[in-house]
This record gives C-alpha cells, sequence and structure tokens, in this order.
C-alpha cells in the first residue's frame, strides 16, 4: 500500500518548493557524500570536525579549498575515495529526461528507519551534526517533483544481509482532499510493518542507491 511521504498528506508544498531539477539532482549527491562521512563518524572516536570540509580534510585526505590548495591536490584514487560515490546517466523515455542513479558506499539504513530518514521532511537528522553539509531535512526530497517514480534501496551495517527498498511518486487522493500527495510503498509483513526484502547482496559492506525516472535535467 501507499504511505503518505513524511506521514502527513499535507507534503505536497514542501516538496515542490524547488523549481530547478539540476539543483534539486545536487541535493541527492550530498546526501551521498553526508552518508559517507557519516559512515566515517560512526567508527570515529573522539571530538567530530567542526564541518564538511574539516571532516573530508580529516577523514578522506581532500585539502580544504583556499588559494593555494583544494580539490585539484587530493589524490582521490589512492583510497579507492572515486569508488564510493556514483551518478550514473541511464536512458529514459526522452532524450530530455534520462534516468539518474545516485549511489553511494555510505553509512546505509535499515527498511524499519526509512521512516524517519530517507522518507522524512523536517525531522533534524543532521541539525546537531556539523560534519556533514545536510541541515533542514528537505534537500532531497526536492528532487520527487520532477521524476515519475523514485525508487530508494538500502541496507545497514547492523544487518548487511537485508536490503531495503521503496518507491516514491505522487498519488491521487480521494474527493475530500484538496491537494494530491507525494507516498511510498510501504509491504505488510507478519509482525508490523515493513519496508524491505532480505536475501540480496551488493558488493559495498554498505550501501544505498537512488534511481529518479523521466527527470527533466
Amino acid at each position: 500500500m501507499w504511505e503518505p511521504y513524511n506521514g502527513n498528506e499535507n507534503n505536497l508544498g514542501t516538496i515542490n518548493l524547488g523549481s530547478n531539477s539540476g539543483r534539486s539532482l545536487t541535493e541527492r549527491i550530498t546526501n551521498s557524500i553526508d552518508a559517507l562521512l557519516e559512515a566515517r563518524a560512526n567508527v570515529t572516536t573522539g571530538t567530530k570536525p567542526n564541518s564538511p570540509q574539516e571532516a573530508m580534510a580529516n577523514w578522506f585526505g581532500r585539502p580544504i579549498s583556499g588559494p593555494d590548495s583544494g580539490l585539484f591536490e587530493w589524490d582521490y584514487s589512492a583510497a579507492k575515495n572515486d569508488r564510493k560515490l556514483h551518478v550514473i546517466l541511464q536512458p529514459g523515455d526522452t532524450g530530455e529526461s534520462p534516468t539518474v542513479d545516485v549511489l553511494d558506499a555510505g553509512v546505509g539504513v535499515s527498511p524499519t528507519e526509512f521512516p524517519n530518514t530517507i522518507l522524512s521532511l523536517h525531522r533534524g537528522n543532521k541539525i546537531t551534526k556539523k560534519y556533514v553539509a545536510g541541515a533542514y531535512g528537505q534537500g532531497g526530497a526536492s528532487t520527487l517533483r520532477f521524476c515519475d517514480f523514485v525508487l530508494i534501496a538500502s541496507r545497514s551495517p547492523s544487518n548487511p544481509g537485508e536490503i531495503g527498498f521503496t518507491l516514491v511518486r505522487k498519488v491521487r487522493l480521494d474527493e475530500s482532499y484538496k491537494e494530491d500527495c507525494y507516498a511510498y510503498l510501504s509491504c505488510s509483513f507478519p509482525g508490523g510493518e515493513s519496508i524491505g526484502i532480505g536475501g540480496h547482496t551488493c558488493n559495498t559492506d554498505t550501501c544505498s542507491g537512488l534511481r529518479g525516472t523521466q527527470t527533466g535535467v
């Protein structure tokens, strides 16, 4: 069945605030970078960095950008950092609307965590984490406006044998509602609601992926 995104049928206005598909796609890439930083933070002891720039420098060796330093000095392939995030363009129904895949080897989330993380708005999940770029909890969702469907898949290091996945799209509500809403596909299993399926594997310890179809970029 279809569950409202963020657990609230009144989500259309917030998600549709984005007016530029390219900038919205950048938010998804930023979320993947944040997932890589979050994964490193989870295995790092002591005081965390005070900015994503500092975190990238400390944890991944990416020099902080300045007059004489920056990305051009980063030997990202030495530690295979260039293998941890992928943005892939696939053919869509028209030449102007490709399918975009955003894949990362970041922190990952379990199926039960989906509704309060990647399928939520304004939950404050990052507001106290100065080492990541995200803060407001709505940027990534802005891509939904430009997609017919979005496929989200992820798995958590706490249970690497299980991959959760869902589809997100805009759905028409019944006649008592003035507006449509964005919703995600939820499967009901014995013992409660869940999103996911077990037994699938991928080639990283944790992984997340997002595919947006018919994104006008």
